[in-house]
């Protein structure tokens, strides 16, 4: 938490403490079977950009967790500083596993990032061209965005 609380502070993003009690999380397991419980969860909600979705670190009362984060319409530079964040805070967890599409976390290549994420834009435009009507990035209440919404 004062890791994330310096990476706010350091970078001027918003933050929001996060404490609740019996809330319904949602989880994947391994096998990538959904799977859901409640819990008390403490932590910090993270708003980092108007285009990106908030870093949620919401730990549940076995300090578990579990959460994604959208940072493509916020472009490279929001994603390579979310998984520098990640990358300092790695010790302190037992263990830590990112899966990132953009393949910067395994590669830490920056043309490769801003390569996949115009390919990932280029794709997202050529299928609303098609799809007149469509929405695009369409942010929710909880501050999640969806790509496209036919």
């Amino acid at each position: 938490m004062e890791e994330a609380r310096l990476f706010a502070t350091t970078h001027h993003f918003g933050e929001i403490p996060i404490a609740e009690k019996g809330k319904q999380l949602s989880r994947v397991t391994d096998d990538e079977r959904n799977w859901e419980y409640v819990s008390d969860v403490k932590g910090i909600r993270l708003d980092l950009h108007p285009d990106s979705e908030p870093l949620f670190l919401e730990f549940d009362s076995d300090l578990y967790v579990q959460e994604w984060i959208k940072t493509q319409f916020a472009g490279a530079d929001i994603h390579a500083l979310v998984v520098g964040f990640l990358r300092r805070v790695k010790p302190l967890f037992l263990n830590l596993t990112v899966i990132d599409e953009s393949e910067f976390w395994e590669s830490n290549d920056l043309e490769l990032l801003r390569g996949n994420l115009a390919t990932c834009q280029l794709a997202i435009e050529e299928y609303a061209a098609q799809h007149p009507g469509c929405q695009y990035k369409v942010h929710t209440p909880d501050g999640r965005i969806i790509d496209l919404i036919t």
